[in-house]
């Protein structure tokens, strides 16, 4: 699933748009569509004029492709066979190179997404579709010769029939079943899928916390040797603190540099491929796990052993070092700012620079005695207590520390129980307050309020695949990154839990793919569904609103000009309906969801699809084809056979 998103002039925006219809054919849609058939792999595609940003338009390029088909290969192939095509929609000079350089800059795979009938190329669907029809027929016309033989249509003979289709060259794929990738593999159990999609989220989390440990622990023991030199030895920065360190100190620089390699290792295996990412992982793993467990577990450690507990107090110890150092840092800046901009309130502009310097500088100066007052607090008072108090707990045995986690596991289980009553105290009271469950009609105008553009898109597509595009605003960067994350996350479930054709208790999804473009700042939705728009919102609702909301409770809808004439613009702006613990609420207020989502709407100027089969009748198809590919034909493989050419 990939976007071409690029800027164009407001004039070539408008031509397009001219020169596209989607309710008629024009000559430069028949190019367009001349384009896709060649190609082979698009399954469905669409332009659109996207509204202005920083005062331009951009022409979008939707492309539903093959699995399997990475960015490189679809840039070559668009290269090869639509150069003039793609530089008369963009506005460009006919050079291939050039072309392929610009396509490659504003090419935008999807951030996340989901695609229902997966594991599926536009030729294989298509010859599946024509299987299906061609054993439907061979099993119509064996069940009449049967009835007129007065013989009895049993599944044996009606199999027998459906068999002989496979003979037929255009047919002679099914003699072999359809490919599955790994995760729509029938040997996968239930407990093994969730098994190996814990690994692949925890084991990545766990390696980021060691990683996090080994860069703290390094800050923290710079911080400690700096503090021996600076200051005397009579503080807990002193020589006591720091040579206390030195019997396991070796440990300690070993896990730094196998942190510092294992970060290298996955790095490298992220860019490489998919057997690259699991052998990095697996490298990574047997290094850190077997640098801090198996030594825990192995009899006969000795020293070795001791040793290492030793190595996890001093861990412990400094990388709260670390995080002090970086809190401390931070809270020196942010001081400093905050003294700064005091300064430029309190002095009157009037008196300019010469009172001004002399102002900060005495905040400033002020500053510091306060910060040297807390490092002498530091040094001499409680926390150095408790600093020390960690020394000693590193030098300690393993009774020491089982002791320590049992009481840090019964503080985090009181923490946690009392944390969710204030929160949902919390909770309680901000849904009285602000009534998120309440919709009033200042807020949600009517649905019917469709521009007259959606209508003609959705009237062209009304015996065919839906389709719909969805433009909205980020709320913010911070928003931006957790979105992200977020569409990566409901991608990787789409692979590996909702595989067959099925997104919660929604059916139909065909392709649905989330881009991020404009610098993170806009959210693109591209969806081919089955149905039309308002049943196809009314299945997110009532079966994957938790997916919906996660996803575009970080948008917002702002006022902004139609992207070209005759196109709608929005004049009022408003934010996704609210949330409730991120997943919750949102769109189950029904018509402040279905109004935000037609609001945010861009209508398509050109539309392809490959083929019109609903995801039943393509599961049912390749179902069939699984069939008739079984080794051995017995009573139970007829009718199973029968069950799926008659279903």
């Amino acid at each position: 699933m990939l976007c071409i998103v690029a800027p164009v002039s407001a004039g070539q925006a408008d031509q397009v748009a001219r020169d596209l219809d989607p309710t008629r054919t024009t000559p430069l849609g028949d190019d367009c569509r001349a384009l896709c058939e060649t190609l082979g792999f698009v399954h469905f595609a669409c332009l659109a004029v996207l509204p202005p940003i920083d005062g331009r338009p951009s022409l979008l390029l939707e492309l539903a492709v093959d699995p399997g088909l990475g960015p490189d290969a679809v840039v070559d192939a668009l290269v090869r066979k639509g150069t003039h095509l793609l530089c008369r929609l963009f506005d460009l000079p006919a050079d291939p190179e050039a072309l392929r350089s610009w396509l490659s800059r504003h090419l935008s795979p999807a951030d996340g997404g989901y695609i229902g009938v997966r594991d599926r190329s536009v030729s294989q669907i298509r010859a599946e579709a024509k299987l299906f029809v061609a054993v439907r027929t061979a099993v119509a016309s064996a069940r009449t010769g049967l009835l007129r033989q007065q013989e009895p249509p049993t599944s044996q003979r009606l199999a027998h029939a459906a068999r002989g289709v496979v003979q037929h060259p255009d047919h002679a794929f099914a003699t072999t079943p359809s490919p599955r990738s790994f995760w729509r593999s029938t040997d996968l159990s239930t407990p093994l899928r969730v098994a190996l999609i814990l690994l692949k989220l925890v084991l990545p989390a766990l390696l980021v916390a060691m990683l996090l440990a080994g860069v703290l622990a390094t800050i923290g023991s710079t911080a400690i040797a700096a503090g021996s030199l600076v200051v005397g030895t009579k503080t807990v920065l002193g020589p006591p603190v720091f040579l206390s360190f030195d019997r396991y100190a070796d440990w300690a620089l070993g896990y730094v540099i196998v942190s510092l390699v294992v970060l290298y290792a996955v790095t490298a295996a992220l860019r490489a491929g998919v057997i690259p990412i699991a052998s990095g992982f697996l490298v990574a793993a047997v290094a850190l796990f077997g640098f801090l467990v198996l030594p825990w577990v192995l009899p006969g450690s000795g020293g070795y052993l001791d040793k290492l507990w030793h190595f996890g107090g001093a861990i412990g110890i400094l990388s709260a070092w670390g995080v002090g150092v970086l809190l401390y840092v931070a809270g020196v800046v942010l001081g400093a700012l905050v003294l700064a901009a005091a300064a430029l309130l309190v002095v009157p502009p009037h008196l300019g620079p010469p009172v001004l310097l002399p102002v900060t500088a005495a905040l400033l100066a002020a500053e510091a005695l306060v910060l040297d007052a807390l490092l002498g607090w530091l040094a001499h008072g409680e926390p150095a207590r408790h600093v020390l108090a960690l020394e000693a707990l590193g030098q300690a045995g393993p009774r020491a520390h089982t002791a320590v986690l049992l009481l840090l596991t019964l503080f985090l289980v009181i923490a946690a129980v009392v944390l969710r009553v204030v929160w949902v105290g919390l909770s309680r009271a901000g849904k009285r307050l602000d009534g998120f469950n309440k919709v009033t009609p200042h807020e949600t105008p009517a649905v019917q309020q469709t521009h007259p553009s959606i209508e003609a898109c959705e009237a062209s597509l009304a015996t065919k695949v839906g389709h719909m595009i969805s433009v909205t605003d980020v709320r913010s960067r911070l928003h931006g990154t957790a979105l992200r994350l977020l569409m990566r996350f409901i991608m990787f479930l789409g692979e590996s839990w909702f595989t067959e054709a099925r997104l919660g208790n929604a059916e139909g999804i065909k392709f649905g793919h989330w881009h991020l473009i404009d610098g993170g700042r806009r959210l693109i939705f591209c969806s081919n569904f089955d149905g039309e728009f308002g049943a196809y919102l009314d299945e997110f609702i009532l079966g994957a609103s938790d997916g919906i909301n996660l996803t575009w409770r970080w948008t917002e809808l702002r006022t902004r000009d139609p992207a070209a004439e005759g196109q709608p613009g929005v004049t009022r702006a408003r934010r996704f309906p609210p949330t409730r613990w991120f997943a919750f609420g949102g769109c189950k207020h029904e018509q402040w969801f279905k109004a935000y989502a037609r609001d945010s709407m861009v209508p398509h100027l050109f539309r392809y699809e490959a083929y019109n089969h609903s995801n039943q009748d393509i599961t049912r198809a390749t179902r069939l084809r699984d069939a008739l590919a079984a080794p051995s034909p017995d009573l139970l493989q007829d009718d199973r056979i029968m069950r799926a050419a008659e279903s």
